[in-house]
């Protein structure tokens, strides 16, 4: 059916966590699995939280991976996807629930004990392979509103659809601020490097035209040191005739 990756069994323990590993990719699988049995029938009809051991089973409560999803974001996913299944087979939330906590599902029971147990797994799948869209939209393609049943999944289904655009469009405008900051302040870094290139270039221009300024009244001080020299022995020998 697939790689187990995390089970737990519901009896006299009336909570449990199963542990979401991160997703290796965009289109990986994660599969919930539930298997129920009620020793006298007397708590809840076992088949009805059994979601079965074949391939086709395990897709019915499944959360395909998108790029960038976190073990949360997994969690999240499927228990969106129990919580649509649930809808769709008139399933008692009491009796077996599924919540997302940080990277962990979390299952409870109101009903189970001894001998009237539930168990749970978290299988990754490696089919079926056509399927490329994520983020819980595939639910769209299973929306019927021809019964009860239906039309109660189609409205879980769109309710947790329009949250998960929500969240998408939080992240996006998130996403559109920090690249906003960023851009004002390459901006502002930009007009500063070039106000400082510009300050560079005018103090080297002025120290420039100082130090030429200097070297010729050094060469004019050297072309008259050396005039006066050579005045000094003509001054000398006028004082000997």
């Amino acid at each position: 059916m697939g790689n187990l990756t995390a089970a737990v069994t519901l009896n006299a323990t009336q909570t449990a966590t199963l542990a979401i590993t991160t997703p290796t990719g965009a289109g990986q699988i994660f599969s919930l699995g539930v298997t129920g049995t009620d020793a006298n029938g007397d708590k809840f009809t076992a088949a009805d939280y059994t979601t079965g051991t074949t391939a086709a089973d395990a897709q019915k409560v499944m959360y395909i991976a998108r790029d960038g999803d976190t073990a949360g974001d997994v969690a999240k996913g499927l228990a969106q996807a129990y919580a649509i299944y649930a809808a769709e087979q008139g399933l008692d939330m009491s009796t077996f629930n599924v919540t997302a906590s940080g990277g962990n599902l979390s299952v409870s029971s109101t009903l189970t004990d001894a001998t009237d147990t539930i168990a749970a797994r978290v299988d990754t799948l490696t089919s079926p392979t056509e399927v490329t869209i994520g983020g819980g939209l595939e639910k769209l393609n299973d929306i019927n509103v021809t019964t009860d049943a239906g039309a109660d999944a189609a409205l879980v289904s769109i309710e947790y659809m329009i949250q998960n655009a929500i969240d998408s469009a939080a992240s996006f405008g998130s996403a559109q601020g920090r690249i906003e900051t960023q851009t004002n302040f390459i901006s502002s870094l930009t007009d500063s490097l070039k106000s400082g290139i510009g300050t560079l270039v005018d103090a080297d221009m002025e120290e420039a035209s100082a130090r030429l300024q200097a070297l010729q009244v050094q060469q004019q001080l050297g072309v008259q040191a050396l005039s006066i020299a050579n005045q000094a022995p003509q001054s000398l020998l006028s004082l000997f005739r």
